[in-house]
């Protein structure tokens, strides 16, 4: 199991309550760490899916958000940490 799925960082905080897909749910992140745990297939998630999708606009923008997905998905396969 990789550490950082549920490790704090400087970046990323996470809830000792798990989600119903037994995850740790999160706290706070920034912008690059919500939409990489958005595109990873290890987290599919409708609710966490609805919820950035309802209220990203309160934190940032859809430009912001659109950058940022385009250069997750530019980013070669074998960067993806596994």
């Amino acid at each position: 199991s990789d550490a950082r799925l549920h490790k704090d960082d400087v970046d990323i905080c996470f809830s000792k309550t798990l989600n119903s897909c037994k995850v740790p749910q999160i706290r706070y992140a920034s912008v690059e760490r919500l939409l990489e745990r958005l595109t990873d297939l290890r987290f599919l998630s409708i609710d966490f899916l609805n919820t950035f999708l309802h209220t990203y606009r309160i934190f940032t923008t859809a430009t912001v958000v659109m950058e940022k997905l385009a250069d997750i998905y530019k980013k070669p396969f074998t960067s993806i940490p596994v």
